[in-house]
């Protein structure tokens, strides 16, 4: 629809992304691997979608109205 769409893979396994800044990806496209980064207690994922390249979403919400699997 023409919408910018941000998203944002935080914690990722050190070298394990094989993404540039700026690229596009679609389902099923692999961006890395979980890993454990910061301060946190085990390793996970921190996934953000931000619309119009700023505003923060349910994540899960958006994803569920947009991307049919």
């Amino acid at each position: 629809d023409g919408q910018i769409v941000r998203s944002w893979y935080k914690h990722m396994l050190d070298g394990s992304v094989p993404l540039t800044l700026g690229e596009s990806v679609r389902v099923g496209h692999t961006v890395g691997q979980v890993g454990q980064t910061g301060l946190s207690t085990g390793p996970h994922l921190h996934f953000e979608i931000l619309l119009d390249g700023t505003t923060t979403t349910d994540p899960y919400a958006w994803l569920k109205s947009k991307v049919s699997l």
